[in-house]
């Protein structure tokens, strides 16, 4: 499981910038970094980003497969 590159994709599909889905998360650009970064997301994590994109979380997991 890649979140960083499922994260990327999605941004780069729905033409949205990391700004866009750190303010979406309620995160700062550093957070989001650190979040993204992790080998190991929570479930919690994949689960938010999944609706920031408006995915259902198995679609926007396949995304960084």
């Amino acid at each position: 499981m890649n979140i960083a590159k499922s994260t990327r994709i999605a941004l780069a599909q729905q033409e949205k910038d990391r700004k866009w889905l750190a303010e979406q998360l309620g995160f700062t650009h550093q957070r989001l970094s650190v979040v993204m970064s992790k080998k190991a997301p929570t479930g919690e994590m994949i689960q938010r980003l999944a609706k920031a994109f408006n995915m259902n979380e198995s679609d926007f997991v396949a995304l960084g497969e």
